[in-house]
């Protein structure tokens, strides 16, 4: 019976689980049709050729045989569409499992750049810690205030040395004009936990409108 499915399928362009990659849930009504024509015509050739007509009991079996073959047929197609179905599965799981990968992967990459920027920042904190050595330049009008203002931030112990340039020449825009003033500019050696007390001192004191400016150590010396 095997070998019979295999003919009628074959004949009916229904192939079976291994050759075909596509099939249609259930055999068509002209595939039913050709294959109890083929019944008909197997069990012809088999009574005899001087038989004219089928009997009842032969139109019986051709019946049963062209039923059995047509489920067996459909059976083999069900199994076809499970496999193919399993396939697609598959496929869209490989799918799944590499966009998973990517996302993964895209993730460790953003933790990495995190951490850098954490460390980055981690420093920087590092630098503006109380005790970060800074340098703090203020200009004066004159030397003496410069070299007087000095001598009080570093009796106070909010300074370890400084130096006093005693010319410069400070340029400045007012009143839509450009102007050019002499001046002197204090140069002390502190930390930042000293700053805002320094900043005291220079505001409060009798020099004019100074300016104070505060940079890193590493610039400074």
């Amino acid at each position: 019976m095997p070998f019979l499915i295999l003919i009628f399928l074959s004949t009916l362009n229904i192939q079976p689980l291994h050759a075909q990659e596509t099939a249609s849930p259930k055999i068509n009504e002209d595939q039913v049709a050709s294959i109890t024509r083929i019944v008909r015509h197997v069990t012809k050739g088999i009574v005899g050729p001087n038989q004219e007509t089928l009997t009842p009991e032969q139109e019986t079996l051709i019946t049963q045989i062209s039923q059995q073959l047509i489920q067996e047929a459909n059976v083999v197609q069900a199994e076809q569409n499970q496999i193919n179905h399993t396939r697609q599965e598959n496929k869209n799981l490989v799918k799944t499992i590499v966009l998973n990968v990517s996302k993964g992967i895209a993730i460790i990459v953003a933790l990495l750049v995190l951490r850098a920027i954490i460390k980055a920042i981690g420093r920087g904190t590092k630098l503006e810690s109380p005790n970060t050595p800074i340098g703090v330049m203020i200009t004066t009008s004159t030397t003496e205030q410069a070299l007087a203002l000095g001598k009080q931030i570093i009796d106070q112990n909010w300074a370890t040395g400084g130096s006093v340039t005693p010319t410069l020449q400070s340029l400045y825009r007012k009143d839509d004009k450009a102007y050019v003033t002499p001046e002197a500019m204090l140069m002390l050696k502190t930390t930042n936990q000293h700053l805002p007390n320094i900043i005291t001192q220079t505001e409060t004191a009798d020099i004019g409108a100074p300016e104070i400016i505060a940079l890193s150590r590493s610039i400074i010396p």
